[in-house]
């Protein structure tokens, strides 16, 4: 979690500092999706097979894209009326795909929870990496999912194309309860230093590589 707070400054993106504290809706972005996967498709051979899933069965619900970390796009949600590409289109959609790549984690993961958005986090055989698990901070409750690559059209079928504006919200809400606290660089400082003086304190947990 530490090196992906290294990846967000490197993106001039802190949101613990600049991101807006609300709940984000739609016309506060260009268009709106259920379902989007922002990033490539090459650093793992599952988020090849996620993409042809959704652009296959469910197009109408999915948006794909890849954009230069630089380029900039309409963001009526800040002062200055434009940000990053990947940042409002993935504010755009109700869901965010965070797959895995190289490595077995996403810190695509931590960016949609640093911006109120809902993530699914997609894992392969070498299990989930799931910050704070087992905690109510862990995303699986009631924030967004996670789910083996394999398990994803199930998952779209029976849940994510079944959600309603409501459960958009209340999964955003509940995103933006612990979004301070856990999510973004100085809640995981925070949440060290518990855990250094006091472990009871803080919702780390020592756990097992998969």
């Amino acid at each position: 979690v530490v090196s992906d707070g290294a990846t967000w400054a490197f993106k001039n993106y802190d949101s613990f500092q600049t991101a807006p504290n609300l709940t984000v809706s739609s016309d506060m972005v260009p268009d709106h999706n259920r379902i989007t996967f922002i990033g490539s498709l090459s650093t793992h051979a599952g988020r090849r097979k996620m993409h042809n899933l959704l652009e296959s069965k469910y197009k109408d619900l999915y948006y794909f894209g890849f954009f230069p970390l630089s380029k900039t796009c309409k963001d009526t949600s800040v002062e200055s009326g434009a940000s990053f590409c990947w940042r409002t289109f993935m504010l755009s959609s109700d869901v965010n795909l965070c797959p895995v790549g190289t490595a077995p984690v996403s810190y695509r993961m931590y960016e949609a929870l640093q911006m109120g958005a809902i993530p699914v986090y997609l894992h392969d055989y070498r299990g989930a990496f799931i910050p704070y698990a087992g905690t109510d901070a862990d995303i699986r409750n009631g924030m967004g999912w996670a789910a083996k690559f394999e398990d994803l059209d199930s998952l779209v079928e029976n849940e994510i194309s079944k959600m309603s504006m409501a459960d958009v919200s209340e999964r955003r809400r509940k995103i933006m309860q612990y979004r301070n606290s856990h999510f973004t660089p100085k809640g995981v400082i925070s949440q060290v230093r518990k855990f250094l003086k006091q472990p009871a304190s803080s919702d780390l947990q020592c756990c097992s590589n998969p």
